[in-house]
């Protein structure tokens, strides 16, 4: 009897310990997983600071040259270059950051292409600026506003499409650690009920943390609903066609107001329907250094 007892104490003893060297196993993996969630969580608000602040940067040079189409006057020289040093630096830790995720590798290129626009088309307008003489007119910085106008609408649209790509990846990784953590909890409780339970509540501790990433994603994406906001609430005329049709995809309503179309007749023209035939050429010509082979554009 007593040998026995011994024999089942033994088994149960091994089973638990079984069980309890099952759950520091998975324990392991998931807190391993876990702080790659976290890291990737760290990683994707980091980059949207950055975006923002690469926009910000950006978006300085259309008032200082609608200021200089008004007054005459432009920043220091070495303002701007400071600023044009700053908006290097940003974009290339953007890259950096984009390519360090495999599922994003190559996802700046498009905004980099829209920015590597404005940028040259704002060197052009300094450069002019700095040998207009005083007292000249100054009729070319009409076109030049309006040029940078159309870049900083460009570089919206395509920063509108990477933030809701960065949301979309991060809210996936999340998705699967919450998913991994789901099966961690259900092997948790068939390794107690052989006698290991002891882990349980670290890995509910865990669970909670990952669905708390999972809101942030959805919040994040709630972000870019309101950016649509932003661009339905924009006083400037924007659209969004389709690069390989020229036919609006999207308007807002300045742009309704601005050409007296309701949104059905506009949905039903093409961008070639509001130019001149030598101005719809410069359009598709300036719409495919934009876009590549993307299909969105937008003015």
């Amino acid at each position: 009897m007593n040998s026995f007892f011994s024999r089942r104490l033994l088994v149960n003893l091994a089973v638990v310990l079984i069980a309890m060297g099952a759950n520091a196993f998975v324990a392991y993996q998931q807190i391993d997983r876990q702080s790659d969630a976290d890291a990737r969580t760290r990683r994707s608000l980091s980059l949207m600071r950055d975006l923002d602040a690469y926009r910000s940067a950006l978006g300085e040079i259309l008032p200082e040259i609608s200021w200089c189409e008004a007054s005459g006057v432009l920043p220091a020289a070495d303002v701007r270059e400071a600023r044009e040093a700053h908006i290097n630096a940003l974009e290339s830790g953007l890259r950096a950051q984009f390519d360090y995720e495999p599922d994003m590798k190559g996802a700046f290129y498009l905004l980099g292409e829209s920015a590597r626009v404005a940028k040259r088309d704002a060197q052009s307008a300094f450069e002019r600026a700095d040998i207009d003489t005083p007292g000249t007119a100054r009729d070319w910085t009409r076109q030049a506003v309006r040029r940078l106008a159309e870049d900083q609408q460009s570089l919206d649209v395509e920063l509108a499409v990477l933030r809701a790509r960065e949301a979309d990846s991060l809210a996936a990784t999340l998705n699967e650690s919450a998913v991994a953590s789901s099966r961690a909890v259900i092997l948790l409780i068939l390794t107690m009920l052989a006698g290991g339970g002891a882990l349980i509540y670290t890995f509910a501790r865990h669970e909670k943390s990952a669905r708390g990433k999972l809101r942030i994603a959805r919040a994040m994406q709630r972000s870019n609903e309101r950016f649509r906001d932003l661009f339905d609430a924009h006083p400037v005329p924007m659209w969004i066609v389709d690069a390989a049709t020229y036919r609006f995809v999207a308007v807002n309503p300045a742009a309704l107001a601005h050409y007296g179309y309701n949104e059905l007749e506009f949905l039903s023209m093409s961008v070639r329907d509001l130019h001149a035939a030598d101005d719809f050429d410069h359009f598709v010509t300036l719409l495919a250094r934009h876009t590549g082979s993307d299909t969105r554009s937008s003015t």
